[in-house]
C-alpha cells in the first residue's frame, strides 16, 4: 500500500493538487481586483477621466477654540452622500479635492468609499499635536486621489505661502492662512504625468470692476480718491501673493526633476480666468486650460450665486481683506462673494503625445436631497491617452 501512495502522489499532484492550487490562487486575485482597474483600457485610445472640486469644510473663522459651522453634522453628511453620489456616477479615475477636513480621516474615508488609492497634504489646521489642539475642529488639506492600478505616489508637498510655521499630521504650528502644494504622480501605460493640487490665497481680485467699485465710492464722497488707491493696493497684494504662490509651485516642480513631465495642475486658484496670475501659467509657461476660460457661460462658472445657495452662507464669512468703511467692505463683498466667477481649474502643459483632452464640464451641479454638495462646481474632464 505504501508503494501504491507513493506512485499515486506525484500523478495526482502533478493533475490534481497543482491546477486546484493555482484555480484557488485566480479565485482570490480576482476577489482582490478592483473592476475599475482595468476598465480605463476597455476603450481604444484608452480614457483618463479627471475630477477636480473643492469640498467645502463648511468653516468660519471666527474663534481661535473651534470655528463657527455654516450646518449640522447631519447636514454635513446628507452633503458628503451626494457627493459620493456624484462621484460615482461620474466613475473618475483621478480626484483632486481641496478643503478636506479633517484631512487624513476624511482622506481615508473617501478613498475607502470610492476603492481608490489615496495622498494627503494638511494645509491649515491651527496649533495640534496629531489632530489635539486649537482650533479644535479644523485639520484642513489637500487629497489626491487614484484608480488602484495608476501607481499613485506621493511626490512631496511644499508651503507656497504663510508666516513662519509648518502643517503636517502629526505637529501643526501656524497662527496665519498657509497655502500649500501637493504634488503626486500617476503612471499610465508606462507614461509618468504629474499630478498638482493647490488652494491659492483667498483674498479680492484687482479687477476692472474692482477699480470702477472704488470710484463710484469715490465720486459718491464715502472715501477720498487717495484712500481708494490705498485700498486698490491692498487689494493688489492679493493677486501678488497669489503668483508668488504659483512661482513657488514652478520653483518646487523644477527642482524635483519633473519640469518636462507631463503635468495636470488642478485646484482651486481663487482667480479669474483673466487674471494676471493666470495669464502668466498661460502666456509665459504654456499651461492650457481643460475647459473654455474665455467662455462666459454659467456653465463654467465655478463659484456660482446664482445656482448655488451654499455661497450665500458665506455673508457672514471673515475676510482676509477688512477695511474701516462700511461701503467699500459690501463692496468688495458684492464683488467677491456675490458675483458668479469662474476660480476652479484643470490646466496642463507637455501633453503633447500623451494625452489629448476630449471632453469637460461641470461637476456638482445638481441637487442631491435638496442641497447642492459643495458651495462650488467641480470640474470634470476626459482625457484621450496617446501613445507615439
Amino acid at each position: 500500500m505504501k508503494h501504491v501512495l507513493q506512485n499515486l502522489w506525484p500523478g495526482f499532484f502533478a493533475t490534481i493538487l497543482i491546477p486546484l492550487m493555482a484555480l484557488i490562487f485566480q479565485c482570490a486575485c480576482a476577489a482582490k481586483a478592483n473592476p475599475r482597474d482595468v476598465k480605463m483600457f476597455d476603450t481604444n485610445p484608452p480614457i483618463l477621466k479627471i475630477l477636480n472640486y473643492n469640498v467645502w469644510h463648511g468653516l468660519n473663522p471666527t474663534s481661535i477654540l473651534r470655528f463657527g459651522q455654516y450646518e449640522s453634522a447631519h447636514q454635513r453628511e446628507l452633503r458628503y452622500a451626494g457627493f459620493l453620489a456624484q462621484a460615482r456616477a461620474f466613475d473618475p479615475d483621478v480626484l483632486l479635492l481641496q478643503e478636506v477636513n479633517p484631512a487624513p480621516s476624511m482622506s481615508r474615508r473617501i478613498a475607502r468609499d470610492l476603492g481608490l488609492d489615496v495622498v494627503w497634504q494638511i494645509d491649515n489646521s491651527g496649533v495640534k499635536l496629531g489632530p489635539i489642539g486649537l482650533p479644535s475642529n479644523l485639520r484642513s488639506g489637500l487629497t489626491t486621489l487614484a484608480r488602484k492600478g495608476l501607481d499613485l505616489k506621493k511626490v512631496g508637498a511644499k508651503k507656497l505661502s504663510g508666516p513662519r510655521g509648518l502643517c503636517n499630521d502629526w505637529v501643526t504650528w501656524q497662527f496665519d492662512e498657509f497655502r500649500y502644494l501637493l504634488a503626486a504622480t500617476i503612471t499610465v501605460k508606462g507614461r509618468e504625468i504629474l499630478l498638482l493640487n493647490t488652494h491659492l490665497h483667498h483674498g479680492p481680485e484687482l479687477t476692472l470692476r474692482t477699480r470702477q467699485a472704488m470710484d463710484s465710492l469715490v465720486k459718491e464722497g464715502v472715501i477720498t480718491k487717495e484712500r481708494a488707491g490705498e485700498i486698490l493696493g491692498v487689494i493688489g497684494k492679493a493677486s501678488d501673493r497669489r503668483r508668488r504662490e504659483l512661482e513657488t509651485v514652478m520653483n518646487y516642480v523644477q527642482s524635483r526633476g519633473h519640469w518636462s513631465s507631463p503635468t495636470i495642475f488642478a485646484g482651486d486658484f481663487n482667480a479669474s480666468p483673466d487674471a494676471a496670475e493666470l495669464m502668466w501659467m498661460k502666456n509665459d509657461l504654456g499651461f492650457q486650460s481643460m475647459t473654455v476660460d474665455e467662455s462666459a457661460k454659467d456653465f463654467f462658472f465655478t463659484w456660482d450665486w446664482e445656482r448655488n445657495k451654499n455661497t450665500h452662507q458665506i455673508d457672514s464669512f471673515v475676510p482676509v481683506n477688512s477695511f474701516a468703511e462700511a461701503q467699500v467692505n459690501q463692496a468688495i463683498h458684492d464683488l467677491e462673494i456675490g458675483l458668479s466667477r469662474r476660480i476652479d481649474y484643470i490646466l496642463f502643459r507637455n501633453a503633447a503625445g500623451v494625452f489629448k483632452v476630449q471632453d469637460s464640464g461641470l461637476f456638482g451641479a445638481a441637487l442631491q436631497d435638496g442641497r447642492m454638495a459643495s458651495d462650488h462646481f467641480g470640474i470634470w474632464a476626459k482625457l484621450m491617452m496617446d501613445y507615439k
